[in-house]
């Protein structure tokens, strides 16, 4: 587990890294640090779009090795021009010992997201009461074996054949694969279940979005002290909320944050074919994985250019950059059509439920407030000095985004979305860790912002790594009653054999709904609940299987029963048998 982890973590970051830095570089995004963000979000929107079109024609196993082939070329081309060779040496030998700490962390990071499975036995876990996880997993399983309008492997009375038939087909809902199809194709290379890679995956994949907001930086940026390169660290990557994203499984999220982040920032230059070029390949990777971030990542664009549009007085340069970020859109769109139908459905699904039921569903309305509030101090104190060194209409630019969050939190405030405003908090952190970074943290060169500055931006890193640290003990308990396990696995595999064909009554277990997912993935048994007795035995799985017709004689046919994590020397004498903390046995009766 530990290779497969190290596998899952390391390509991931380096595949993305060796397409995405010729790309930042080509497209004249500036050299230095700066390039390092741009370069993530850049390789990571390639991954994406590249797995997510290969998909709409081919499984994903079948085209592994065409898709190895084709990334391979364009690294080997890319790296072979001379321009992008001397701008990574250059980048090296003026940063070498930073990068290398700042690679250091990241290693850090990615470990601490993995002490369930490096440390312990896990083979996939989650950090919260969220189990999304298995939604990806099972896409990214469904992907290796099935073109994008493949026929499902489920029944309708089967959880996953409603999860299989969101994502993909003429009447998917959520018809955004995109992430799960980089996941399918890393275990195809691996020759393993996707299950075996899914957090090690994820923690890059929030990695990179963590690294995206270097592009925020300014292009001659250099540390002034080894300190400089340690907040930077802090910010970009040890960030509470960003650690949230992979403990609490938003896998989609993660993946599209470094295309969404590299889209704003690219407001901070000045318009070129580069900018356009690489704004479209943000948008097609937004459109392919997570349209519904397209949305804030266009408004706080927008609301920061029509900022420094008003500070500079010069609306026609606001009416140009729209038609400039039109252009962006509409041409992604052409280029990726089969993306640009499925963000169609996606806005479609989100409308019609945060209408419906935004109140019943839950979240912290007020999460990213902290960060807004740091954010925007940070900008107050450095507001004069970044005025005298020319960088007055970036400064507005800042307040763009500072703004474009404010009005997206009042926005779920007056309709009582706490959900979306939760969301939000994840969607704007790595804009909000930009606007700190070009403030206090990474000030451009000739900016002295003083001791107040110096003593706030290690006040806030302090506080930050606190809170990040209480999400990993949190994760870290959480994942103790929701992972996957070798017993488990094991278990799996003996139903198989045990259940004949048969339903599987779910037993006692601390996380009913969470095992009942997964034991059907591991054994192709499904899994039947008492929903008669316990209306809400299957969690938030309950209200779907309550629809289906079949659902007390699936109970009434199950002659086996499976619980899960429970020391009961009773339940362990009935075994028949026993596989860890997994007891296989006959049905009793309400579970009992």
């Amino acid at each position: 587990m530990i290779w497969n982890y190290t596998y899952g973590f390391c390509v991931t970051i380096l595949f993305a890294w060796l397409l995405g830095y010729p790309v930042a570089v080509w497209c004249g995004l500036g050299r230095g640090v700066r390039a390092l963000g741009y370069a993530s979000a850049s390789g990571a929107s390639l991954l994406l779009i590249a797995c997510r079109g290969v998909q709409m024609i081919a499984p994903i196993g079948a085209a592994r090795w065409p898709l190895l082939a084709g990334f391979a070329a364009g690294v080997v081309i890319a790296w072979s021009r001379r321009s992008t060779r001397s701008a990574a040496a250059e980048l090296l030998s003026e940063h070498g010992r930073g990068l290398a700490g700042l690679l250091c962390g990241v290693a850090a990071i990615g470990v601490l997201l993995g002490v369930p499975i490096l440390f312990s036995n896990a083979i996939q876990f989650d950090g919260t009461r969220n189990a999304d996880s298995f939604i990806y997993v099972s896409s990214a399983r469904y992907m290796l074996a099935h073109s994008f309008y493949g026929a499902p492997d489920f029944t309708p009375e089967h959880p996953v054949y409603t999860i299989s038939r969101s994502y993909f087909g003429d009447g998917a809902m959520q018809p955004r694969p995109a992430a799960e199809g980089l996941l399918a194709w890393l275990s195809a290379l691996r020759g393993t279940d996707p299950m075996y890679l899914y957090n090690a995956v994820q923690a890059a994949g929030v990695m990179l979005a963590g690294l995206a907001a270097l592009a925020f930086l300014p292009v001659s940026w250099k540390a002034r002290h080894a300190s400089d390169w340690a907040l930077l660290a802090v910010y970009a990557l040890a960030g509470p909320t960003l650690l949230h994203v992979a403990t609490n499984s938003n896998f989609a999220n993660g993946f599209n944050l470094p295309a969404a982040t590299g889209y704003v920032a690219l407001g901070l230059l000045p318009r070129s074919r580069g900018t356009f070029v690489s704004g479209v390949l943000f948008i097609g990777c937004l459109l392919s994985g997570y349209p519904e971030l397209l949305v804030f990542a266009a408004a706080a664009r927008g609301f920061a250019v029509v900022c420094d549009g008003i500070a500079s007085r010069t609306i026609s340069k606001v009416v140009r950059e729209a038609a400039w970020m039109s252009g962006e859109l509409i041409v992604a769109g052409v280029v990726l059509p089969w993306a640009a139908w499925g963000a169609i459905a996606v806005f479609r699904t989100t409308l019609g439920v945060s209408q419906a039921g935004a109140s019943e569903l839950g979240g912290n309305m007020y999460a990213g407030l902290p960060m807004f509030v740091a954010a925007a101090i940070a900008l107050g104190i450095a507001w004069r000095p970044l005025a005298s060194v020319g960088e007055r209409g970036h400064r507005s630019f800042l307040v763009g985004i500072l703004v474009a969050f404010a009005v997206a939190q009042l926005v779920m405030v007056a309709r009582g979305f706490g959900y979306g405003g939760f969301k939000i908090s994840e969607y704007f952190l790595p804009l909000l860790v930009g606007v700190m970074l070009r403030s206090v943290i990474s000030a451009p060169s000739g900016v002295r912002l003083g001791r107040v500055a110096a003593f706030y931006a290690v006040a806030v890193a302090a506080l930050l790594t606190v809170k990040s640290a209480d999400v990993l003990r949190r994760a870290w308990e959480w994942s103790e009653a929701r992972r996957v396990t070798p017993d488990l696995v094991n278990a799996g595999k003996a139903l198989v054999e045990l259940a004949h064909g048969r339903p599987v009554a779910m037993g006692t277990s601390p996380q009913p709904f969470y095992y009942g997912m997964w034991i059907p993935y591991l054994a192709s048994v499904p899994i039947a609940y008492d929903l008669q007795h316990d209306p809400d035995a299957a969690g938030y799985l309950s209200p779907y299987l309550h629809t289906t017709a079949r659902t007390a004689e699936l109970y009434g046919e199950a002659q086996l029963q499976v619980d899960v994590g429970v020391g009961n020397e009773h339940m362990a004498s009935a075994a028949i048998a026993q596989f860890g903390r997994v007891v296989i046995r006959p049905k009793q009766e309400h579970g009992i």
